[in-house]
C-alpha cells in the first residue's frame, strides 16, 4: 500500500497505472531525469514520437497548471504535449484506497503552448485521464484536418490503382466475381471500377492492419522490409504465413486472394506500402480510417442503403447502451464473465459500431478490473486480462452481418485494430446474402427474422451455406439502412432487374409475415427484427437492449411504418433515450446523409416487470466532434438520468413533465412517452419550448412561458376533416400512372372547371406569400371518363388552407383563407364539420397565431435544419383552439381581426416573428380573448430556435 503524504509516491503509482492503462504501444516513466537539461519530470509519456510529460500536485490544480506550462520552455526539445494532475484529499493517504473507492483527479491536456491550459479542465478517475492519453493525436491539433489528409491520401492511391487497370477487363472481371459485386446490363462500367478501388481498399487495409501487428507481434515483419526483400511474392507468401501459423483469415485471405486474381504489380503494391506509413499515425490514434474511405467510395449510397456512422456518434450509442450499472448481472472484474455477452449489428457496414460497442465493454471491464486492483490489472493467469477479453471480443461477443464482401472485411479490420497484439482465430463476422440463391431469393439480412440465413464465408476456402445460429442478445446496436425495400424504389439497383424483383417479393413476404411495412425504408423491417419476441426466446432477451439511430421520423412520424415501430417498442421495451442534434448543419449522426435522424435506447422489460412510461428526451446543442467530446456527453446524459427526480408541477397541478437540465452540451427532459401517437420532445433546441407544447396539449396551458390564463384544445380531426394536397400529383399523372386532370391557369372559371391552389412559389418556401387571404389560383378539368372522380375528390376540398412541406425560415404564413372550397397542391384543405364564416377566420387567424406555431413546429416532421413536412396524420392529430367551444362574441371579434390583417401589409417571415406588428396584434387578440397575458417571452423563444431559423441558437437561453 502506499503511504505518506509525498507527491512522489503518487506519480509512481499513477505512473505504473498509467503505463499499464495504455499498454505496451507506450512508454510511461515517473520521476524521471531528463537527460538534456537534467530537470526532474513527475511522469514521461511517449508513443510513437509524440512526448508528453504531466506535472501533478496534491490537491493543487492552479500550481500543477504552472508547473507543467514551464516545461513548454524549461526542457528541450520542447514536448508535444503538457497536461497539469491534481490529486484529490483521498491520494494523500492510500494511493491504491483512492482508486478502489473512485476518488478523483483534476487534469488538463494541451498540445499548444498559447493554448489556456486551466480552461481545459476536467475532472473524473485515474482511468478518465488515461482515455484520453490514449489519443495524442487529438490533443495536439484538431483531428479532422489531419482525417481528411490521410482520407484523401487513401482515396489518390486506390484511384490511381484502379486507372491503371481500367482496360484490363478480365482482371476487374476477377475481382468483380470475388468481391460478389452485381451487375444489372446497365452499370458494367461503374461496377468494375468500383471493384477495382474496393479491391484496393481491402489491400490497403491489409497492409496497414500488418503494420501494426508488426509492432505487436515478433513473428510479424514489417510490410516494407518483406517488400524490398522479394516484392510482391513475398508479401503474398506472408500473408499465407500469418494465415497458418496466427489466423486472421477475415483480414489476409480476401486481400490475397486479390493480388493473385488480379496479378497485382510490384509498384502498385509499393504505392500501397507508401501511402499506408503516412497515414498508420490517424489510424494509431484509434480513427476508423478505412471505415471513412470505404464510405467515400459508395458515392452514391442510397441504393445500399450504406450510411456512416460517425465515431463520435457510434462512441455515445455504445456508451449509453452499455453502461455497466444497468448490467448487474455481469462481473465486470472478470473477464469471462464479461465474454458472455452477445452484442451484434445486423447491418454492420465496416464495423464502426461493432467496435464502438467492443471498446465500450473493453473499458467497462478495464475501468472496474483496475479499481478492484486499486490501480493494477491482477490475477495470476499468463494472459494480461485485457489481451484475454480482446480475444473474446473478437471471437465469441461481437456477430455482425452485411450483404457486401468488403464490409465484412473492414468489419473485421476494424476490431482487429483495437488489439492487432491479440490473434485470434475466428470472428462472427458474415456476409449475408440478397438475391437469388439456389434455394430461393434472400433478403440478406432481414432473414434473421426466419432465425437463420445464407451466408458467404471465407475462412480458408470459399464456402456458401448458413449461418451459426445467433444467440439470444443483449445488445442490438446498428444503423439500419433507410432505402425503401418496394418496386419502383431505386434501392437494390445494384442488382439484376429480376433480382430485383425478388427481392422486393420477398421483402413483402417477410412484412406481410412479421408485420411491418418498407413504405419508409428498410428500416422498419430492421427494427422489427430487434424488437423480434418468439415463443421460446426472443432476438434481444429479457434486460437486453437495443441501441439504433434511424430517420427521425422513427419517433415523431404518423405513418404507419414508423408508428407501427413505435408500438412494438412500447409493448415490451422501456424506451430509456432518445436523442436528436440541433447544431446548424451536424443534425445528423451519419456522415452521407442529410437526413434529420435520431439515436434511440430502449431496454426489453423482463417478466412481469412494469413499463416506465417516462423516458429522456435530449436536444444535443453541439453534437459532439471527437470521441472525447461524445465520452463526456454520453456521461453527462447518464449521470441526469440516474437523477430522474420530478421538477414540480411547472405551475400545473395536472402536469405531466419531469426533470429538466441544461448545460452547454444539450438539454436533457424526462417526457411522457408511452401510449401517445408520437414521441415529442424533440423539436426544439431549448427543452422548455418541448415542455410548453406538451403542456398546452394536455392542459391548455402555456407554462413555463405563460403563467396565466387556458384555452380549449381539440383534435383537428374531431372538427374538421382535411383532403388532399397532391393536386399536382393527379395533373401530372404521377401518383395514378395517367393524369387525371388538366390545368389551366386562366383567372377565368369555365363552365365543368374546378377550383384550385397550385401556387408554390420560390420552391417550398414559399417565401413571398404573405397574405391569410387568397382567391383561386388555378382551374381544374377532369380528363374524359374521370368526372366522377372530380366531383369526388372536389367535395374533399375546403377553404382553410394549412401548409404542407415548408422551410420555415421563410415562411410567412401558415395558413391561408379562401373564397370557396379548393384542392391544393403542397397545402393540406381543411373543411370544418360545423363550418361558419367567423369560425374560418378564427381557425386561419388562429393558425397564423404564436401559440398554434408552438404547436405545428412539435407536430411537423424535420426532414433537415428548418424544412419540415407536415404529414395527413400529424394534421388530424393535431390540438387547435376548439372553435364550438368559443363564444360567438368571440368569433366575431377574431372575425373581425382576420379583416384588419387581410387588408394590412402581410406577416413578415418567422424569425421576425417578434418584431412582426400584424402578428403581434394576432397574439394580443387571443391573449385578449382566454386572458393570457404577455406572450413576449414564448414569441422570442421560438423566433432564434433552429427549427425556425436554420441557423444555430443566437441567443442564450
Amino acid at each position: 500500500m502506499t503511504q505518506g503524504k509525498r507527491e512522489e509516491a503518487a506519480n509512481v503509482a499513477l505512473g505504473k497505472s498509467l503505463g499499464e492503462l495504455l499498454g505496451k504501444s507506450f512508454e510511461v516513466q515517473a520521476e524521471l531525469i531528463w537527460k538534456q537539461d537534467k530537470k526532474l519530470l513527475d511522469i514521461s509519456i511517449r508513443k510513437n514520437g509524440v512526448h508528453i510529460v504531466l506535472e501533478a500536485k496534491h490537491n493543487n490544480f492552479k500550481a500543477a497548471v504552472a508547473a507543467a506550462k514551464k516545461r513548454w520552455d524549461e526542457i528541450t526539445p520542447a514536448p508535444d504535449i503538457v497536461g497539469a494532475v491534481s490529486y484529490s484529499p483521498p491520494f494523500r493517504n492510500s494511493y491504491e484506497d483512492a482508486v478502489r473507492q473512485g476518488a478523483t483527479v483534476d487534469f488538463a491536456l494541451s498540445g499548444d503552448k498559447f493554448q489556456d491550459l486551466a480552461a481545459q479542465k476536467q475532472t473524473g478517475e485515474v482511468y478518465d485521464l488515461a482515455q484520453m492519453l490514449r489519443r495524442p493525436y487529438s490533443i495536439i491539433k484538431p483531428g479532422e484536418d489531419d482525417i481528411d489528409k490521410a482520407i484523401a491520401r487513401i482515396d489518390g492511391v486506390i484511384t490511381l490503382f484502379a486507372d491503371c487497370n481500367h482496360n484490363n477487363r478480365g482482371k476487374l472481371m476477377r475481382w468483380a466475381e470475388l468481391l460478389q459485386a452485381n451487375f444489372n446490363g446497365e452499370n458494367e462500367k461503374e461496377v468494375l471500377h468500383q471493384s477495382a478501388k474496393m479491391a484496393g481498399l481491402i489491400i490497403f487495409g491489409a497492409v496497414l492492419f500488418q503494420m501494426e501487428l508488426a509492432a505487436k507481434n515478433n513473428d510479424v515483419k514489417e510490410p516494407r522490409k518483406i517488400f524490398d526483400e522479394g516484392r510482391v511474392v513475398a508479401l503474398r507468401d506472408h500473408w499465407s504465413y500469418i494465415l497458418d501459423e496466427i489466423n486472421y483469415a477475415a483480414i489476409f485471405s480476401i486481400a490475397r486472394e486479390i493480388t493473385i486474381v488480379g496479378n497485382v504489380l510490384s509498384k502498385e503494391m509499393k504505392m500501397f506500402i507508401d501511402a499506408a506509413n503516412e497515414v498508420r499515425d490517424v489510424a494509431r490514434d484509434g480513427v476508423d480510417i478505412l471505415g471513412r474511405m470505404y464510405h467515400e467510395l459508395l458515392a452514391d449510397a442510397k441504393p445500399l442503403g450504406a450510411f456512416y456512422t460517425t465515431i463520435p456518434a457510434a462512441t455515445m450509442m455504445a456508451a449509453l447502451a452499455l453502461n455497466p450499472e444497468d448490467w448487474k448481472g455481469t462481473d465486470w472484474t472478470d473477464a469471462n464473465s464479461v465474454g458472455k455477452l452477445r452484442i451484434a449489428d445486423p447491418a454492420c457496414g465496416s464495423g464502426t459500431l461493432l467496435a464502438a460497442a467492443a471498446w465500450q465493454l473493453l473499458d467497462n471491464f478495464s475501468r472496474e478490473h483496475f479499481k478492484e486492483y486499486g490501480g493494477r490489472f491482477g490475477g495470476k493467469k499468463k494472459e494480461h486480462p485485457q489481451t484475454h477479453l480482446q480475444r473474446l471480443l473478437i471471437e465469441e461477443i461481437v456477430w455482425g452481418y452485411d450483404i457486401l464482401e468488403t464490409a465484412a472485411h473492414l468489419s473485421a479490420a476494424a476490431l482487429g485494430m483495437m488489439s492487432p497484439e491479440t490473434d485470434f482465430k475466428k470472428a462472427h463476422i458474415y456476409r449475408s446474402i440478397i438475391g437469388d440463391t439456389q434455394t430461393g431469393t434472400a433478403a440478406g439480412s432481414l432473414e434473421l427474422l426466419e432465425g437463420n440465413m445464407p451466408i458467404f464465408r471465407r475462412d480458408k476456402q470459399i464456402e456458401t451455406g448458413h449461418t451459426e445460429p445467433l444467440p439470444p442478445l443483449d445488445a442490438c446496436i446498428m444503423n439500419p439502412p433507410f432505402v425503401r425495400g418496394q418496386k419502383g424504389h431505386e434501392s437494390f439497383s445494384f442488382l439484376p432487374e429480376q433480382e430485383q424483383e425478388n427481392v422486393h417479393k420477398r421483402m413483402r413476404e417477410l412484412g406481410k409475415k412479421y408485420n411491418f411495412t418498407g413504405d419508409k425504408g428498410q428500416g422498419a423491417g430492421f427494427m422489427t427484427l430487434a424488437c423480434l419476441k418468439r415463443t421460446d426466446t426472443s432476438f434481444v432477451r429479457e434486460g437486453g437492449k437495443i441501441a439504433v439511430i434511424l430517420p427521425i421520423a422513427a419517433a415523431v412520424g404518423m405513418g404507419k411504418a414508423w408508428g407501427g415501430v413505435r408500438k412494438k417498442i412500447e409493448k415490451d421495451f422501456n424506451l430509456e433515450v432518445v436523442m436528436v442534434s440541433r447544431e446548424h448543419g451536424r443534425s445528423n449522426f451519419s456522415e452521407n446523409t442529410a437526413l434529420q435522424e435520431c439515436i434511440m435506447v430502449a431496454r426489453r422489460r423482463k417478466k412481469n416487470e412494469k413499463p416506465n412510461k417516462k423516458a429522456m428526451f435530449v436536444v444535443l446543442r453541439k453534437n459532439p466532434e471527437t470521441v472525447n467530446e461524445a465520452q463526456a456527453t454520453a456521461k453527462s446524459i447518464l449521470r441526469e438520468k440516474r437523477k430522474g427526480l420530478p421538477l414540480g408541477n411547472l405551475e400545473s397541478e395536472n402536469s405531466v413533465f419531469y426533470r429538466t437540465s441544461t448545460n452547454n452540451i444539450g438539454q436533457y427532459a424526462m417526457l411522457p412517452w408511452h401510449g401517445s401517437s408520437a414521441w415529442r420532445g424533440l423539436s426544439f433546441a431549448n427543452i422548455q419550448l418541448a415542455f410548453a407544447a406538451e403542456s398546452f396539449s394536455e392542459t391548455g396551458t402555456l407554462a413555463p412561458f405563460v403563467k396565466v390564463g387556458k384555452i380549449k384544445l381539440a383534435r383537428l380531426g374531431d372538427i374538421a376533416s382535411v383532403g388532399s394536397c397532391r393536386l399536382h400529383l393527379y395533373l401530372s399523372g404521377a401518383k395514378t400512372e395517367e393524369p387525371h386532370a388538366r390545368l389551366s391557369k386562366t383567372e377565368t372559371e369555365y363552365a365543368g372547371y374546378y377550383p384550385g391552389f397550385h401556387k408554390r412559389e420560390s420552391g417550398v418556401f414559399q417565401k413571398d406569400l404573405r397574405q391569410i387571404s387568397e382567391s383561386p389560383q388555378c382551374y381544374w378539368l377532369p380528363m374524359p371518363g374521370h368526372e366522377t372522380w372530380a366531383d369526388k375528390f372536389s367535395e374533399k376540398g375546403g377553404r382553410v388552407l394549412l401548409v404542407e412541406s415548408m422551410g420555415l425560415q421563410a415562411m410567412r404564413r401558415l395558413a391561408v383563407l379562401m373564397p370557396k372550397p379548393v384542392q391544393a397542391s403542397h397545402y393540406w384543405p381543411i373543411k370544418l364539420h360545423n363550418e361558419t364564416e367567423d369560425k374560418l377566420k378564427t381557425l386561419t387567424l388562429w393558425l397564423n397565431s404564436t401559440p398554434a406555431l408552438l404547436l405545428i413546429a412539435n407536430s411537423v416532421q424535420s426532414t433537415h435544419g428548418a424544412k419540415v413536412c407536415f404529414s395527413q396524420t400529424a394534421v388530424k392529430e393535431m390540438p387547435v383552439l376548439n372553435l364550438d367551444l368559443l363564444a360567438p362574441d368571440r368569433l366575431r371579434q377574431a372575425a373581425a381581426m382576420f379583416d384588419e390583417i387581410a387588408k394590412g401589409p402581410g406577416l413578415e417571415p418567422l424569425p421576425k416573428m417578434e418584431f412582426d406588428e400584424e402578428r403581434l396584434k394576432i397574439d394580443m387578440l387571443f391573449s385578449d380573448i382566454f386572458a393570457l397575458g404577455n406572450l413576449s417571452p414564448l414569441r422570442g423563444a421560438l423566433a432564434i430556435e433552429p427549427i425556425i431559423t436554420g441557423k444555430e441558437v443566437l441567443a442564450a437561453e
